[in-house]
């Protein structure tokens, strides 16, 4: 598949989640997006530039965890990279942590590692 069609299909993902979180009004203080984003230093320029659009429009920030979560395979064999990140509000920042296998206890079959953070809910007001 083309990388202009890629990028494509990248753009039309953003904007379904975007029209998603508006949509359900969600409060994104209190929202957590957690996965692989396919956005990391070795993308395309485009690709980045659309992320970080995306980001701003709707307040959010990008939360990369201490060590790197992906394995490159194939031509990108033995390059470690950020793929897997924590998505929320701007003014909510969290820390992120790869779980590598030091941690894990055991290899994993998968070229990216599991990512966790930990949120802390606010205290309520009496």
């Amino acid at each position: 598949m083309k990388k202009q069609q890629i990028n494509k299909e990248f753009q039309h993902c953003l904007k379904d989640l975007k029209r998603f979180i508006i949509q359900q009004k969600l409060d994104l203080k209190n929202t957590y997006i957690a996965g692989d984003l396919n956005v990391n230093d070795y993308s395309q320029e485009e690709r980045k530039i659309m992320m970080e659009i995306w980001l701003e429009e709707l307040c959010l920030v990008r939360c990369d965890p201490n060590e790197p979560t992906h394995q490159g395979v194939g031509k990108a064999k033995g390059r470690e990279s950020f793929l897997d990140a924590v998505i929320t509000h701007e003014d909510n920042p969290v820390d992120v942590y790869t779980l590598n296998e030091s941690i894990l206890g055991h290899l994993s079959m998968s070229d990216h590692h599991p990512i966790i953070t930990v949120i802390t809910p606010p205290m309520e007001e009496s």
